[in-house]
């Protein structure tokens, strides 16, 4: 019947910025793990599993936040499996991770006392199903879509990485 409207709602897409500190995103779930101005939703990152679902988040935005976390304090750079294994739980099958992360191509990565792993380009070959080095851990598989680099202020170099879990 023309112009008669459905009873149905569009659901909204479910949209995280993880570890967000002062820096907000509108359209977000703004998370981080202290509640300051800005902050839709107070998470202990470090804290598994996360509050959210499985296959129901739309995008992950972790700016400047992965390189902080260890959910298992002894894990050392296993956090790193640990950490995108989560995020892959959470993330629906066409979903998006969105990262900023100082790589150990510059002096970011290093600089900061509170960063618990490190990470580079190369890091992301062990997520890759196609590279041999995913087949040394097997952790959930990643399409990496893009992963670019870009030099900041302070010879830090930052990666851009874009991705979406393969399920």
């Amino acid at each position: 019947m023309p112009g008669k409207r459905s009873n149905q709602s569009i659901a909204k897409p479910l949209k995280l910025n993880l570890g967000c500190g002062h820096s907000p995103i509108k359209g977000f779930i703004n998370v981080d793990i202290k509640d300051m101005p800005g902050v839709d939703q107070v998470v202990d990152l470090n804290q598994f599993p996360w509050p959210w679902a499985d296959n129901s988040v739309d995008e992950v935005r972790a700016e400047d936040s992965l390189e902080h976390l260890t959910p298992d304090p002894i894990a050392g750079q296993w956090n790193i499996v640990l950490l995108l294994n989560e995020i892959h739980r959470i993330l629906k099958p066409a979903g998006l991770l969105v990262a900023k992360i100082p790589t150990t191509d510059g002096r970011g990565a290093w600089q900061d006392p509170t960063h618990k792993t490190w990470w580079n380009a190369n890091t992301f070959f062990y997520f890759d199903p196609t590279m041999p080095q995913f087949t040394l851990y097997q952790p959930q598989p990643w399409q990496i879509v893009t992963l670019e680099h870009t030099l900041g202020q302070g010879d830090i170099i930052w990666m851009y990485l874009k991705a979406r879990p393969i399920k």
